[in-house]
């Protein structure tokens, strides 16, 4: 039996009830009005549904089954001491009425009890259900506007607005007030023809239902979209928000422009005129306090007032459990009816013993959404959570304001199924909730060593599957190499065109912003790449306690002394909670800088893409071939004497062509230095023999058709062009910076006998030679495993230290 039972727990029958309530409603209307009967197609409707959700929570939910048969114990007692206390008669018609309104009291309760429960077992109502029935409600109104069968909202002005063919305006408004904010994020998720026609349809009703309701909702969805979006979207940097963005300010337009002549702006200035006529008649006077409390509440505090006063004078059981019906304001059949504020009738109605029972379900998820919220803020702090707290908001105000929310079964059904969603994360284009987010700040992308290596980290190191990763580019001199970043970490460019002075004055606005978005938002682990920029390493110490610095160089012999202690202040490498060099060496010389700091100090090496290297180098090269057997040298680097020293390999070429050696040289890549190496070949006459080859998107395929490499540098981050050669079986010369020692030590090549052109020579003569066959194959992968391992440590580190 109960095998069965769970077989009609089926999604898509929630989803089907759901969806053609509207249409049960249009069948209801029909009958109120043409029919003579209590009992109506869309009570059965909801009842059934309602017994569908009680027998879910007593026989089907397993889990929660203790749990759920305390709340509903507790609801059978206030409603059987209700009904005692409160029946002054027991005639057919008097308890008919009772449990109509008994029917409408655990509408909402008991919905949501059902949906709150099917959802966290792992099943799915979506909200996008709710924009089809908004849809559908819409259309029906625009159907019988066009046909000219509306029914007006007003009977005593139909200019006033108009309901389609629903009954309660009141009940219609506030549904579409609910519905709109979860159309408009719909409609801008997914931006197809039906949801833009939903926005459509939904915005019309709101403004031709011609209630107060209605079109403040509008204005107050509109707007809240609106600078929360643009908030979001300065701190994220999302595509769905600034495609809420947009979609709420073309809204706002059409409101702006269509209000004058909409019924809703013409009910508002002509209630509004009455209420400071009825103020004026009964005071003498237009209090602007009394005329808005009118304006607001339409004399429903007068209810209020009479209740209250009633309620104050009712004995304790009456108070614990809800008033007698004789105590209570009579509807225009002489039954007991209700002040149309849905708190206030709650509990004059089922007292305060009743009144908790009703809203404990929406506390308990409310609790539960709050712990999330805090504890995850980053991540519930959302486009799809922002307006499910819109929708329950405005459900809630009107519920205050103006009543037929919580007491009204249909708009409680739905208001049930958003309140229900506030701790399920079905529908949201993010991660799981566990994981970790990371920020890294680079000045620039180009084809520079440092950006290269960052880009091998981001393909490669295996932070990119334990952390959600946002990356902030000051600018990119290639557009290009973004492709080269992987699609599932967030970029976030300050400088989108030319680096001049009108792409640095956005930068500069943009950087102040993450400024503040740093303050607000923060991460696990932050990273400033970039070991020279203040501004980057500012940030990065502010978006996270947990904050890294990469060294890419040998700072002690790099710079002189005056340079390194101005970097040092500059940048405060020392209130970093980590620093990362890229080499041994690099360690070393900053140790002895920051002799204080050397437990925080690790080495990761710059990671290798091996197989993207062995592939580029099958290339074939169609800009130059290599003459029979000649020995072909190759240079990769940034065109930079300071530090590069390329003029050393243009020195010893020279020197070699003189000893009657016959080779050549490439040199690939450019820089501010390329005019004065150009100079130095032409002065020596080396045109033919050292060839500047530029920039290459593709220096592997050069590397691979050479014979050896070269690196002449005066110091060295790493020197990652070393661990490319050795990827492709080519044997490296190099003078003695950052790790190349140890490396070419090793089997894999030359160490120049001193840092200058002298040492360039004896190498490349001594390879000329004799040649170089290498010791054995560089193991691309274990080295980056071993990169993996440092860097899991190192955030490991900083993550469960405390100081």
């Amino acid at each position: 039996m109960l095998k069965k039972l769970e077989r009609i727990y089926d999604e898509r029958i929630i989803k089907w009830f759901y969806i053609l309530l509207p249409i049960v409603e249009v069948i209801t209307t029909y009958m109120v009005i043409n029919v003579n009967t209590s009992i109506t197609v869309g009570m059965i409707y909801k009842t059934l549904f309602l017994l569908y959700g009680i027998i879910y929570l007593l026989f089907i939910d397993k889990v929660n089954k203790g749990t759920n048969y305390i709340l509903l114990g507790i609801f059978a007692i206030s409603i059987v001491f209700n009904f005692l206390i409160t029946m002054d008669t027991f005639t057919l018609k008097a308890i008919m009425a009772k449990v109509v309104l008994i029917s409408k009291y655990i509408c909402f309760p008991i919905a949501l009890m059902f949906l709150h429960k099917y959802n966290i077992n792992g099943n799915k109502v979506g909200l996008k259900t709710l924009v089809y029935s908004s849809m559908l409600y819409a259309t029906v109104m625009v159907i019988a506007k066009i046909t000219g069968t509306e029914l007006p909202t007003y009977a005593s002005n139909p200019e006033w607005g108009h309901t389609g063919w629903f009954y309660s305006g009141n009940e219609i408004s506030a549904l579409m007030a609910m519905f709109y904010p979860i159309t408009i994020y719909f409609c801008s998720k997914y931006n197809t023809l039906v949801m833009k026609y939903a926005l459509v349809v939904v915005t019309y009703g709101l403004l031709f239902i011609g209630t107060k309701t209605s079109f403040v909702a509008v204005v107050i969805t509109i707007m809240s979209i609106f600078i929360f979006e643009t908030i979001l979207y300065f701190m994220k940097k999302e595509e769905l928000s600034k495609k809420m963005i947009f979609t709420s300010f073309i809204l706002l337009l059409i409101v702006i422009i269509t209000s004058p002549y909409s019924p809703s702006m013409k009910f508002i200035v002509d209630r509004l005129e009455k209420a400071k006529s009825d103020v004026y008649v009964e005071t003498g006077n237009e209090d602007d306090k009394l005329v808005y409390k009118t304006f607001v509440f339409n004399g429903r505090e007068d209810f209020i007032e009479y209740q209250a006063h009633q309620y104050k004078k009712a004995p304790l059981g009456e108070r614990i459990f809800g008033m007698p019906d004789y105590k209570r304001i009579r509807n225009e059949d002489g039954l007991q009816g209700v002040v149309e504020r849905d708190l206030y009738d709650i509990l004059f109605t089922y007292g305060i013993f009743g009144f908790i029972v009703y809203f404990t379900p929406m506390v308990i998820i409310s609790i539960e959404f709050a712990k999330k919220l805090f504890t995850n803020f980053k991540k519930e702090c959302n486009e799809k959570n922002f307006v499910m707290g819109i929708s329950i908001c405005l459900s809630l105000g009107i519920s205050y304001i103006a009543g037929h929310v919580l007491l009204a079964p249909t708009v409680a059904l739905f208001l049930s199924v958003i309140f229900s969603k506030l701790n399920y994360l079905e529908e949201l284009d993010i991660k799981k909730i566990d994981e970790k987010k990371m920020i890294i700040y680079m000045p620039k992308l180009s084809t520079g060593g440092m950006e290269m290596a960052l880009i091998n980290f981001l393909n490669i190191s295996i932070l990119r599957k334990k952390y959600d990763i946002t990356l902030i580019l000051g600018y990119c001199t290639d557009k290009e190499l973004t492709s080269k970043l992987p699609k599932n970490i967030k970029v976030r460019l300050m400088c989108n065109g030319k680096w001049n002075k009108i792409g640095k004055i956005k930068a500069s606005i943009k950087y102040i912003i993450e400024f503040i978005n740093s303050i607000f938002l923060r991460y696990d682990i932050s990273i400033c790449y970039s070991y020279h920029h203040s501004v980057l390493s500012k940030l990065s110490r502010i978006a996270s306690p947990n904050n890294i610095m990469f060294m890419h160089t040998d700072l002690l012999n790099s710079r002189n002394e005056e340079e390194r202690n101005s970097l040092i202040k500059k940048v405060k490498f020392y209130k970093f909670k980590a620093i990362v060099c890229v080499s041994e060496s690099a360690k070393s010389s900053l140790e002895k800088l920051m002799p204080n700091y050397k437990g925080k100090m690790f080495v990761a090496n710059n990671y290798i893409d091996g197989e993207k290297i062995l592939s580029l180098s099958k290339e074939i090269i169609d800009d130059f071939e290599k003459e029979g057997n000649e020995i072909l040298f190759v240079n990769v680097s940034r065109h930079f004497e300071k530090a590069k020293k390329i003029s050393r390999i243009i020195e010893a070429s020279d020197k070699l062509i003189k000893d009657g050696y016959k080779f050549k040289v490439l040199l690939i890549g450019s820089g501010e230095d390329t005019s004065l190496y150009k100079n130095m070949i032409e002065e020596r006459n080396l045109n033919d023999i050292v060839i500047l080859k530029g920039n290459q998107i593709n220096p592997y395929k050069y590397i691979k058709a050479c014979d050896c490499l070269i690196v002449s540098s005066e110091f060295e981050g790493y020197g990652i062009v070393i661990d490319e050669a050795r990827i492709l079986n080519i044997p490296v010369i190099s003078t003695d910076v950052a790790d190349a020692k140890s490396i070419l030590e090793s089997g894999f090549g030359f160490l120049t006998n001193s840092n200058n052109s002298e040492g360039i020579y004896i190498a490349m003569k001594e390879f000329l030679n004799n040649g170089y066959e290498l010791k054995y194959k560089f193991d691309y992968k274990k080295f980056n495993k071993k990169i993996d391992n440092t860097l899991l440590n190192v955030c490991n580190y900083c993550e469960s230290s405390d100081d």
